[in-house]
């Protein structure tokens, strides 16, 4: 019963992606965008054929064609920024999630890295694109408290090399009851796990695996090698 619902389901989807691909391949627009509006994963559906659009632009040998795949690879580029904006005010914890969950039905690549590999000016120009990228720069450390306090906390850590992180650093807690099942969590790992997070070497982990931190101690490398010399 169920089971056959899952495969069902995935055979739609899969069937939707395909014609959505051929119709952008084919340069009919219009129906894309039809068939955009059945799309699992919309934004992400937008930023590939915004994408295919681009490079049919790039590749067109007369003005006028590379006007025209321009601004269709416009069009859809825009279309993956409303949708992320709209998310975005509605909830901006699962607008951020959307970026970065990974898409089974296009090869596990996820909104960013859509957006980023090809230069998306519209979904890179949102709130939501920039809180992500938030989210990725401090991956496990909370950024909801008091920012003078964090700043602090953060600086002290750091001096003693991390050993101060674990009692002193907040870091990210996974709100449970707002998970939404039905949506993949492949590739969001900045949520810390609740019963790790209460050991000391977990929370010195999760303070070094920030790339925030990482960067701090590489300047601070820097200024002391320069100090030396």
């Amino acid at each position: 019963g169920q089971q056959n619902n899952t495969e069902y389901l995935l055979e739609k989807n899969k069937l939707l992606r395909d014609l959505f691909l051929w119709s952008v391949f084919m340069d009919m627009p219009e129906m894309a965008k039809i068939l955009l509006i059945h799309q699992q994963s919309r934004i992400c559906a937008a930023l590939i054929a915004s994408a295919i659009f681009k490079q049919y632009s790039k590749l067109s040998l007369t003005v006028n064609l590379k006007e025209k795949f321009q601004n269709q690879a416009d069009d859809f580029g825009k279309y993956a920024a409303d949708f992320i904006n709209d998310c975005y005010k509605y909830n901006e914890r699962s607008a951020c999630e959307l970026l970065l969950r990974q898409v089974p039905l296009f090869g596990n690549i996820t909104c960013m890295q859509i957006a980023i590999s090809t230069q998306s000016i519209q979904l890179v120009g949102t709130a939501c694109f920039d809180q992500t990228l938030n989210q990725v720069w401090y991956n496990k450390l909370s950024m909801t408290y008091n920012q003078t306090l964090i700043r602090l906390s953060q600086f002290l850590s750091i001096i003693t090399f991390g050993l101060l992180a674990p009692w002193i650093i907040p870091y990210r807690e996974k709100e449970t009851n707002m998970q939404d099942t039905s949506l993949s969590t492949k590739g969001i790992n900045y949520y810390t796990d609740e019963k790790k997070t209460k050991k000391y070497w977990t929370r010195f982990q999760y303070f070094h695996g920030s790339p925030f931190i990482r960067m701090c101690y590489h300047f601070v490398n820097k200024f002391l090698l320069n100090q030396t010399y």
